[in-house]
């Protein structure tokens, strides 16, 4: 089947250690209490699909890009780049996961 498969969601900084999830090939479930980061993992994936503002939140202090990693229905791995504050997109062949990050 031909699809667009989420692979990881990952924050880096210049002074921080990437955070990151990983996504599995079949259904990932996100689960836990309240204000641990369910919803912001689900703003940030709109964030790198699109979306305006990337919601702001303490614990994103120090993150200065979001990579999204997607499998393509080639089966092609690329990630996507994006400022946490904004603007435009960057996109890497392959599975990139930390930085720094060449121009893409």
């Amino acid at each position: 089947m031909n699809r667009l498969t989420l692979r990881h969601l990952t924050f880096i900084g210049t002074n921080v250690e990437a955070a990151s999830i990983d996504f599995g090939p079949g259904t990932t479930v996100i689960r836990g209490p309240s204000d641990t980061g369910k919803s912001f993992i689900v703003d940030a994936i709109d964030f790198m699909l699109g979306a305006a503002k990337l919601k702001e939140i303490p614990e994103r202090e120090g993150y200065s890009t979001a990579l999204l990693g997607l499998t393509l229905p080639s089966g092609e791995l690329v990630t996507l780049s994006r400022a946490v504050n904004g603007g435009n997109f960057g996109l890497y062949e392959g599975d990139v996961r930390s930085g720094p990050l060449d121009p893409p």
